[in-house]
């Protein structure tokens, strides 16, 4: 009975070294999807061994990165499971022999069998590691905009005349180019700009995207294109709908336009470093997290990580004024380190002064 005891320590001090997973619903759905996935590809579907096996065939760090974190979550929750299952066997077990009754411990130990089991099983994920060679690295469109001067946006609008308006406004809302497809309105209203765009990439059975949003922008706004933009709309009577016919067409054309402005580099330019510059703009402005969310088209807070950094902006760039969107942002859940942080900054007596 001691080794049993002696397992039962091991994985609690296994457990104790990881935050518990607080994912929501559907990214808890995605795991268990991957993991089943990894399971039916394995000859020994089910067994840990196999599926880190599997996961670690592909060469893409991200794609390592998403299968590691499902079969932690998997085998984290076994763990959990079945140390919550033994306890309760002996706990009951222990007061049968309080009572002076004899009571069946074979059970207990089949339990404590599989919390060594799914420890093992944890602590192989963990000890997992992606081979360097051969590895891909994920591209991203902040490495393409990498070395891009102050002004690049103005420089790529003045290069696409048959474009120019879509892509001043592209420059200036962020929009996804198969929105511009969709059509992009902007009036003036009250002294402000505004623009509103049907959101792309929406999913209202699986809480996904924004309908729609508008922006407003000040018409005295420190950017040049906010302030330009705002004139080819009062140019038009105060309304004015801008769309494009083909976004493959747009993006070849802003790539075809970015190669002849830079021709010795290397990175093509395309409407999404438009969006991961706005991005940026907003980050770098004084708008709350979950606004930045909405005026990208997101329902996630989280979702807005993938997009621009506060240090590529230059000032507060083209951020709006003000943001409304169809649905409330779901706000992120802060990280168990952040929750330790909060609550010892509560506890912290003021400094009497004098």
């Amino acid at each position: 009975m001691e080794e049993q005891y002696e397992t039962i320590k091991r994985a609690r001090a296994l457990l104790a070294t990881i935050p518990k997973s607080v994912a929501r619903k559907s990214t808890a759905d995605d795991y268990r999807a991957k993991v089943k996935r990894l399971a039916t590809k394995t000859k020994n579907a089910g067994t840990f061994v196999a599926m880190i096996s599997e996961a670690l065939k592909t060469t893409k760090k991200t794609s390592w990165q998403a299968s590691r974190a499902a079969l932690i979550f998997t085998a984290r929750n076994g763990l959990e499971k079945y140390l919550s299952e033994q306890d309760v066997i002996q706990r009951g077990l222990k007061v049968k022999e309080t009572l002076g009754k004899s009571g069946d411990w074979s059970s207990w130990a089949t339990l404590v069998d599989r919390v060594e089991h799914s420890r093992q099983a944890l602590q192989a994920v963990l000890n997992a590691k992606l081979p360097l060679e051969g590895r891909i690295d994920r591209h991203t469109k902040r490495q393409d905009m990498r070395g891009l001067p102050d002004d690049w946006r103005e420089r790529i609008i003045a290069r696409m005349p048959t474009y120019a308006l879509a892509t001043l406004v592209a420059a200036v809302t962020g929009c996804r180019p198969a929105e511009l497809v969709g059509g992009v309105q902007l009036c003036i209203e009250d002294d402000m700009l505004v623009a509103h765009i049907k959101g792309a990439k929406v999913d209202v059975a699986k809480g996904k995207g924004q309908e729609w949003r508008r922006l407003f922008w000040p018409l005295d706004h420190q950017s040049g294109m906010v302030r330009d933009l705002a004139g080819k709309v009062a140019e038009a009577g105060d309304v004015l709908l801008v769309t494009i016919g083909s976004a493959s067409n747009f993006s070849k054309s802003m790539s075809n336009a970015a190669a002849r402005e830079w021709p010795k580099r290397k990175t093509s330019i395309t409407p999404y470093c438009m969006r991961h510059q706005m991005s940026a703009d907003l980050k770098a402005s004084t708008m709350s997290s979950c606004d930045i969310s909405a005026a990208l088209g997101h329902l996630s807070e989280e979702t807005k990580s993938t997009y621009g950094h506060a240090r590529m902006s230059k000032g507060r760039g083209v951020a709006p004024s003000k943001v409304n969107a169809a649905l409330e942002v779901r706000a992120r859940e802060p990280s168990e380190k952040m929750k330790k942080k909060m609550a010892n900054i509560k506890k912290q007596k003021p400094i009497k002064l004098g």
